[in-house]
This record gives C-alpha cells, structure tokens and sequence, in this order.
C-alpha cells in the first residue's frame, strides 16, 4: 500500500507533532520499504495488539444526528463522511443500541441504523485522538476501532464511508428513508407509488388507504400513525407509531412515576456488577473468574474471550470470543482457503440467474416468465408481484401484499360497511373489561381479583406480578414475575451460596470433555472418536462433520453435516438443474391462491 506524505519527513520530525505520531510515520516507512505479502504483513501487525473480529465481519449499528445531516446524506446515495475529531480521530461513529447512540450524540433529531462492515477492529483502551484510516491500516493490520474501557459505553468507529450500508433513516417517529433489497435505480413499476413511473431506490412511498391513519390519501414510508386509545399513553388521544410511552410503576427504575419507552434503567442490586447500585439496561459487567479469559478478573459483559485451542482456527493460541473462524475448504466459494463464518458465496450455476457465472449470497435473480408479473421478461428475486383480481378488493387491479381488504359484514365491528383487513375491532361486552363498550381488538383487559398481585384492583393483561413468598428468592417480599433468583445449594456449582436462576453452572468431571475441571452448562465438548468426522480426535459438541460419499452431493468429498445438497430433476421448481435441500419450490397453478404464478411450498395459502 501506498501512502503519500504531504511533508517530508524531515519536516514532521522538526514540526510541533507528538513523538507518537512521529513513530508511527517511522513504521508506515519501514513497512513500505520491506517489499512482502500485504495480508501476511496486516495478519503479523494484528498479533501484537489487541484485535477482534474477522475480515467480512459485518454488524448492525446505530447513528445519530441532526435532520438537515441525515437528509443530506440521503441525497448523497448515502454517504456518511467523516468528522473532523473525536475521541479517536476524525471518523464516523456508531453504537451498538440506539439508547447508546442517543446518549453519545452531539445532535439529534435522525436515526441511522446500518450494517457496517467492522472487519478487523483494534480494541482501543485508551483515547487515540490522532487516529486516522491510513495509521489504522498500516500500524495496526486493521479495518475499524473499538472504543472500549476509556469511554462511559463500546462504540465503533470506521473511517471510510464505503464500509457503511444504510438501512434505515428516521427523522423524528417518520421513517424518511428505508432500503430494499435493491442498490440500484430502477423504474418504479407500482402504481400507488409516489415516484410511480420514476426512477428510485429503496423502498416505495405508498399512498396510505389506513383511514384511522394520521396521513390518509398521503404517501409514507414505514408503519401508519394510528390515533391512541391507551388512556395510560402519554400520547393518549393524538397519532404516534410505535409502542406507547407510559408512567412507569417500577420503583427501581431511574424514571419511576415518569413516561417512558422500552426497558426500565434499574437500579442494580448485584455486587458482582461494574454497577452496582448504580441505574443501568441490559446485562451487567461482572468481574470475570474465568483463568482462560483474557480479561479475567476485569469487569466485561457478554462471553469470555477464551485462550482458542482449536489448531484449525485462524486465531488458534489467541483470545478470541464465539465460534472460532477455521480457513475455508469449499473450492466453489470466493473466499476458499481463507478464513470466514457464515455461509459459503458460491459461484452461481443457475443459468437462468443474473448473477450466473458470479460469486453471490441468498436466493438467485432469476428471468421471470410468469406473464401475469409485473416484472415479466426483467430480473427479479421472491415472489412475483401480480396485480390483485379480486373484483371485492379495495385494491383490486393493483398490487398488494397480504390479505385483501374486503368491505366488512360484521355488524359489531367498528369499520362496519368500510374496508380493512386483519381482524375486525368488535365492541367489547364484557363488563370487567377496562374498554367495556368501547371498540378494541385483541384480550380484554379485566379488572384483577388477585389480592396477591401489584396491579390488585386495577385492569390489567398478561400474568399477574405477585408478591413473593419465597424466602430463598433474591426478591422475597417483592413484586415479580417468572421463576425465581434462588439461593444456590448445589456445592458443585460456580455460584453456591449466590442468588441465581435457571442451570447450574457445574465443575465438569468428565475426562473427554474440552473443559475437564471448569465450570459450564449445557453438554460437554467431548473429544470425537469417529475417524470419519472432519474434527477426529478434537473436541466439538453436535453432529460430526463426516466426509459425504454422496456422487450426487453438491458436496461430494467434502466434510457437511445434515442431509445432502443434491441436484435438482424437478422441471417446474424455481431450483431445477441447480442444488438444494427440503422440498422443491414449485410455480403454483392455483389461481385462488395467494401466491398464484409464483414460487412457493407447502399449503396454498387461499
């Protein structure tokens, strides 16, 4: 690789810059100067450091920031550039949960979630402030920073707008951008589109026939915003999506008696956990016991990153969490003889696919030949797209997903004489109900009759919250649901003496299994015995890999597991001359059904 100085050396040296960053220009000389394998260079730099990760690792994150900067990278094709600093230089920042992303946000008012392609990530303990995508490439062998340990909560950075794909953009409760399963401009072929007729990307912006909805006869992207009928909303009344927002009656919570959404932040009462006594979600951090762990006796979340003892793994000898990434033995695949998870990308040798030929992942894009489609004679992937002909549907003519939306016959039903589909919303004649009279859909919320519950006399669904007469449970005296936290007597668990639920983690006695002597759950890793199995001699848990002498096998002389992959003789099946397991997908002929013209297993759906 190489990179261009804007100033010489010399300079940089005699210039106000720190000593760290004079090193690391050293380094990128030395480097460029030893002529070797860039891969065998990055994979030795990434055994120095504390690295996690794999090449093709791709994870979903979040992003926020103002309206006006997610608007303008919308209109960009969806280009998110780089900041100018941060706590580890200029570059482009997510979080692995939405509430992360809200609390570390400069500005606010859009949401972005993407699927990021981290790769390699550098575990950074402390701030690097002078970090940049050359030095993180050359000094350090790798495709991204995680900021773990010197901030409040994990966050990631990347420093190279290509390595994010943006899924999802909402400004404010309204999705403002959604992607579909194509990267490309098309001609919008679906009449109740906005951009009917126009070139666009993403999905359509449908004209909404909801009429309980707040924009109907509109176009919009995403869920419809129906007016609230929960009296405990604090949007009672007016429109909003999603999940209401209601008083919180959880003591411990951080925002007791106020509104809120999602899970309670709870004040912690394990003494194991990095915050205890503190108001947290999710997890807890407990301090680590585990000898094979790399951060045992530090305080981490998740599973231990554990010395790999797997000599077929890429990282064999190394710290390393999950399963472990062995080197590829499937010739057909793109990446054969490196390391990756996941499913193979074969080349395609489907001949009626657009991608014949090529490496790909999913289903093919086959030619459609289905004269009633929408998309006839172009390429497309699932099921057809044919215009409804239920002369009774509202929509009829046009296409639609689901069930049609017929007029209603049920006189009970709010939407009596008017179109809708789903389940009807009847007037509720039961008098415990807390909607008696009133027009609802789904369980009645009764009135409680269970003195031992919290909500005693007050309406509500689901199980009953009782007050627990256990002794030996963490929350005696207090209100839960579900089993539980009991104090552990088993003396060959991890936790004896400590508040736990659901197994125990015992001391493994068994002399064949990979964690002999430790504490775990679940069936032991036993060392295979069977000379066929692919990992003879290891330790694995499951079904032995065993070499397929299957002629007809796309995996012919090959380690699998599970049924064989063959050839398929089937004329009518969306796979014909092409490999797969399971039934065959078949074009149905059944013109009443749902899926009439396309490919689909199973029952028709009528």
């Amino acid at each position: 690789m190489r990179v261009q100085f804007i100033i010489s050396p010399h300079r940089l040296a005699e210039s106000s810059l720190s000593k760290s960053v004079e090193i690391i220009v050293n380094e990128m000389q030395s480097s460029r100067a030893q002529p070797r394998d860039d891969n065998a260079r990055k994979a030795a730099l990434r055994r120095k450091y504390e690295v996690e990760g794999t090449k093709s690792r791709v994870v979903p994150l979040f992003h926020v920031t103002s309206a006006e900067a997610a608007k303008s990278i919308v209109n960009s094709g969806g280009k998110m550039l780089r900041g100018s600093k941060g706590m580890f230089g200029g570059g482009i920042y997510f979080a692995e949960t939405l509430a992360i992303a809200n609390h570390k946000a400069l500005y606010h008012g859009a949401t972005i979630e993407a699927d990021v392609l981290l790769g390699y990530s550098l575990v950074c303990r402390q701030v690097m402030y002078n970090m940049t995508h050359a030095v993180l490439q050359n000094t350090y062998g790798c495709n991204s920073v995680k900021g773990d340990g010197c901030v409040s909560r994990p966050e990631y950075v990347v420093y190279n707008w290509a390595q994010v794909n943006i899924k999802v953009v909402s400004i404010g409760e309204e999705i403002y951008y959604e992607a579909s399963g194509e990267d490309e401009q098309r001609t919008c072929k679906n009449p109740t589109c906005e951009y009917f007729a126009e070139e666009h990307i993403g999905s359509c912006r449908n004209k909404c026939q909801n009429k309980l909805c707040e924009f109907h006869g509109e176009h919009h992207l995403g869920s419809c915003s129906l007016r609230c009928i929960n009296e405990k909303c604090v949007d009672y009344g007016s429109c909003h999506r999603g999940i209401c927002k209601l008083r919180c009656q959880n003591e411990r919570c951080e925002d007791y008696d106020d509104y809120h959404r999602g899970n309670c932040r709870n004040r912690c009462i394990n003494e194991r956990c990095e915050n205890y006594e503190e108001y947290h979600t999710g997890n807890c951090r407990n301090r680590c016991a585990n000898e094979r762990c790399i951060y045992n006796g530090e305080y981490h979340a998740g599973n231990c990153a554990n010395k790999c003892v797997n000599p077929n793994c890429i990282n064999f000898d190394e710290h390393h969490q999950g399963i472990c990434s062995l080197k590829c033995k499937n010739p057909q695949c793109e990446d054969y003889g490196e390391a990756h998870q996941g499913t193979c990308k074969n080349r395609c040798s489907n001949e009626r696919c657009e991608n014949h030929g090529e490496f790909h992942l999913g289903g093919c894009r086959n030619k459609c030949i289905n004269t009633s489609c929408m998309y006839n004679g172009e390429w497309h992937s699932g099921n057809c797209q044919i215009p409804c002909s239920n002369p009774k549907c509202a929509n009829s003519g046009e296409v639609h997903s689901g069930k049609c939306q017929e007029v209603c016959g049920n006189e009970r039903c709010e939407d009596y004489g008017e179109y809708h589909s789903g389940n009807c919303r009847n007037k509720c004649l039961n008098q415990r109900c807390e909607n008696y009279g009133e027009y609802h859909s789904g369980t009645c919320q009764n009135k409680c009759n269970n003195e031992r519950c919290e909500n005693y006399g007050e309406h509500h669904s689901g199980n009953c919250r009782n007050k627990c007469a256990n002794e030996r449970c963490e929350s005696y005296g207090e209100f839960h649901i579900g089993k539980c936290s009991n104090i552990c007597i088993n003396e060959k668990c991890e936790d004896y003496g400590q508040h736990h639920s659901g197994n125990c983690r015992n001391k493994c006695a068994n002399e064949r299994c990979e964690s002999y002597g430790e504490f775990h759950t679940g069936k032991c890793s036993n060392r295979c015995i069977n000379q066929r199995c692919e990992n003879y001699g290891e330790c694995h848990t499951g079904n032995c890999r065993n070499k397929c002498q299957n002629e007809r096998c796309e995996n012919y002389g090959e380690f699998h597991s599970s049924s064989c992959r063959l050839t398929c003789n089937t004329t009518n099946c969306e796979n014909y001359g092409d490999y797969h397991s399971g039934s065959c997908r078949v074009t149905c002929d059944n013109m009443e059904c749902e899926n009439y013209g396309s490919y689909h297993r199973g029952r028709c759906r009528a």
